[in-house]
């Protein structure tokens, strides 16, 4: 799998002949495993380059056919990756299994054509898997910017439960309530700035900084003088660079000159301050990707959920195909955390490895994080 991947994100025409061969020759059961690799890794080349072979894409094309979960994921995915309206598709399926599918392939995309997609996906379902829902509102998120045009379309009552009982997604809610503002959102902001968990503090601090209330300003400045954790002061910084606002200048003035942390003294530097400025995106825009698998041995009442927590700060559900891969599309480039939570559930589920491909794998315990130190 790590060689297949390798070979995804290599642009040489030897690199895509390898992985056009995958798909060649016996089409027998023992063969089935090498072929799902091929075509899992012609999403990525899809995601990374903007193509991929045409013998992986007709492999696609065979596993329709198929009635395994793994193989209606697989067979919707590299599609998804290639073409936006392929995803746009996707999301429309009855089976579940494709909309997640769909939903993932749609991240290798333009953050603004996704976002979009997205948006509309959200703003016309009333019922719809959670999975799916989470996903979507995370490659929406890349596109927020403090306007009720780019809102992601999921309702504040159910951010609040994200934020309340959804380990994995409360990031995203506190996030996109930041963003929204309002006096409805505002005590869940209050909780979410307070909570005991860094990623969700965080996420609220980075979405401060498009947030369409003024006060945002002052609320950063106020809160970076008050932090100790460098996680923090980063995001704190990252949204006040963001608002581009002149009120914050005494703050980043202090930032560049005194905070402990290179990266966070250079971010403070970086930024143009204008009186009444429109805040940009806090997030990053990249072309990376990751993959990595859930392996599984026995032992934990519990399935698995992960989480990938990107460079500019913001973490977010990181939802894995039926095989136990997660694939992230559309990851800025740096450090990169994955998180495995342990979710209960009422029957016997295996506790995970993690592992990160392309390096070497790392096991960990089910709460634990394994991260890679280079490009995604």
């Amino acid at each position: 799998d790590a060689a297949a991947y390798a070979l995804a994100t290599c642009p040489a025409s030897e690199a895509s002949d390898a992985l056009a061969a995958l798909v060649a020759g016996d089409r027998g059961a023992s063969s089935l495993a090498r072929r799902r690799r091929g075509v899992r890794a012609g999403a990525v080349r899809a995601a990374r380059l903007g193509s991929a072979p045409r013998a992986l894409r007709d492999e696609a094309d065979a596993l329709r056919a198929s009635s395994q979960e793994v193989d209606r994921w697989l067979s919707t995915l590299l599609p998804a990756a290639l073409d936006a309206g392929a995803a746009r598709d996707g999301l429309k399926s009855t089976d579940v299994i494709r909309r997640r599918a769909a939903a993932v392939g749609l991240g290798a995309h333009v953050a603004k054509k996704a976002a979009a997609i997205a948006r509309a996906h959200l703003a016309a379902t009333t019922q719809e898997d959670g999975e799916v829902v989470r996903a979507l509102a995370a490659i929406a998120a890349r596109d927020v910017d403090g306007t009720p045009e780019r809102d992601v379309p999921v309702s504040t009552s159910t951010l609040a439960v994200w934020l309340a009982e959804d380990a994995g997604a409360a990031p995203l809610a506190a996030f996109l309530l930041a963003a929204r503002g309002g006096e409805v959102a505002q005590p869940l902001l209050a909780r979410a700035l307070d909570a005991e968990d860094l990623a969700t503090r965080a996420a609220a601090l980075l979405g401060l900084g498009v947030s369409p209330d003024r006060r945002a300003v002052g609320e950063l400045c106020a809160r970076y003088e008050l932090l100790g954790d460098e996680r923090l002061r980063r995001a704190a910084v990252r949204a006040l660079v963001a608002r581009g606002d002149v009120a914050a200048k005494g703050t980043l003035e202090r930032a560049h000159a005194l905070d402990p942390d290179a990266s966070i003294r250079a971010m403070a530097a970086s930024v143009a301050l204008a009186p009444l400025a429109s805040p940009e995106s806090p997030l990053a825009r990249g072309a990376e990707t990751l993959q990595a698998k859930l392996v599984v041995s026995s032992g934990a009442d519990a399935t698995i959920r992960a989480t990938l927590g990107r460079p500019d700060g913001l973490t977010v559900p990181a939802p894995a195909d039926p095989a136990g891969f997660v694939l992230a599309f559309g990851v800025p480039a740096g450090e990169v955390q994955l998180l495995a939570l342990p979710i209960a559930t009422s029957r016997p589920r295996p506790a995970p490895t993690v592992g990160i491909a392309p390096s070497a794998s790392t096991s960990t315990s089910p709460a634990a994080s394994a991260s890679t130190g280079a490009k995604p």
